[in-house]
């Protein structure tokens, strides 16, 4: 196994440069993430029976909601001291740290959400329902619902930065 992983976990010098668009005019996806589907691929069928559990077991939304949550309200809290209290070198410090940290957090959690690794999978326990709805068939709609939602508010008040694009530009470089 050692030597296996040796043999494949680095990365081709040349792995971040893209490949050229296709005949077609359709780009298609980079080097580094030919390598990422491909060494994904590889570890499915070596550890299939280990791996599909966790992923389909795992979910961070405890941890993930009350961090974003909590960076949230200090950003919010950071913004309104600076305008009232706070003279230039105390905003200054405050956005290099402890801001610059909650920034970054509330971005890592929301990109969680949107990869669909913040709320609960569909084998674990149920989403709380959104609408009255005995169907539990709905939990994919449900989970997207939640994540939309979570994605828009959870990105307050970065609304511009974090919103618009994890929504309109991020998944672009994961499509193939």
């Amino acid at each position: 196994d050692k030597e296996e992983s040796n043999n494949t976990s680095q990365l081709p010098i040349n792995a971040t440069q893209g490949v050229p668009a296709s005949s077609t005019g359709i780009a298609t996806s980079s080097q580094a993430a030919q390598w990422h589907k491909q060494r994904r691929k590889e570890m499915l069928q070596k550890y299939s029976d280990r791996i599909s559990p966790l992923e389909r077991s795992s979910s961070s939304n405890v941890l993930g909601l009350s961090l974003l949550f909590l960076s949230n309200a200090s950003l919010l809290a950071m913004a309104y001291l600076s305008g009232k209290a706070w003279n230039p070198l105390q905003i200054f410090l405050a956005a290099i740290f402890p801001g610059s940290m909650f920034s970054l957090w509330t971005l890592q959690i929301l990109h969680d959400c949107l990869h669909g690794s913040l709320l609960p999978k569909p084998s674990s326990r149920p989403l709380p329902s959104l609408k009255h709805d005995n169907n539990n068939n709905n939990h994919v709609k449900k989970k997207k619902k939640l994540q939309s939602l979570l994605l828009f508010w959870g990105s307050m008040p970065s609304f511009f930065g974090y919103h618009l694009y994890l929504r309109h530009g991020h998944l672009s470089h994961h499509k193939s």
